[in-house]
Formats: structure tokens, C-alpha cells, sequence
């Protein structure tokens, strides 16, 4: 099982989970955990979009995810989201001062799977 990390502005929630609500005040716990320890497991995502990209010297053809969805993790990804909005409402103050920018936050460790929408929504339940 390979772990990746992916762009935030990458992933986006499911449709499919049945999950609608979140506590704002457990993730900002949840966040602050994260800030201090690390996400400590990846979340689950499939690929939601993708695009066939041609090699012009040798016309093979590669497919290459442009988008995902969140399968397990939701939670998780919207504490981190939390802290990618204060780590770029700091960047804009950093760049203003002519200093190197922080990257912590702007991807997140996922675990990337094929699945179907029944498989997925099982393991959203599950």
C-alpha cells in the first residue's frame, strides 16, 4: 500500500458519504492535534477525474488523475484544510516580507484506491 501526498486543492468530499455534518469545535481540536504531532494515518481517496495525456515521440498514451475524492478521512482532511487557510493567510505576510513561504499543510498523505461507488460507499459506512 503506497502513501502519496496530494495537493489539497486536489481533493474534494464525496457526495456519496453519508456523513453531513461535522462538530467545528472537534475540528479545531482535531487540527491542533495535527499541528503538533503530524497527520499520524493517511486518508483513503479514489481518483474522481482523469486525463489521457499522449507522449508525441513515441504516441504512447498515459492516463493521469487530475482530481480525487475523499473515501475514508473526511474529518481528517477538513482539520488539515483548516490549517492550509492559516498557513496561506500567513504566507501572504511572509511573501509581503520577502520570506520563504511554508509548505506544511498544502498536501495531505492519502492512500490512493480503485473502487467502485458501491465498494466506497461500503468502506464509508464500514
Amino acid at each position: 500500500m503506497e502513501v502519496q501526498n496530494i495537493r489539497i486543492d486536489l481533493i474534494s468530499p464525496s457526495p456519496l458519504n453519508p456523513r453531513k455534518t461535522f462538530d467545528e469545535v472537534a475540528l479545531q481540536e482535531l487540527a491542533s492535534n495535527i499541528e503538533k504531532q503530524g497527520l499520524l494515518q493517511p486518508i483513503t481517496v479514489r481518483v474522481a477525474k482523469s486525463e489521457d495525456v499522449t507522449n508525441l515521440e513515441t504516441g504512447d498514451v498515459t492516463t493521469i488523475p487530475c482530481s480525487y475524492e475523499i473515501v475514508c478521512g473526511e474529518r481528517r482532511f477538513r482539520a488539515v484544510s483548516l490549517l492550509k487557510e492559516k498557513e496561506d493567510k500567513e504566507n501572504v505576510a511572509k511573501i509581503k516580507a520577502h520570506r520563504k513561504k511554508s509548505e506544511q499543510f498544502q498536501a495531505i498523505s492519502c492512500i490512493v484506491r480503485e473502487m467502485t461507488d458501491d465498494e466506497a460507499f461500503e468502506a464509508m459506512i464500514t
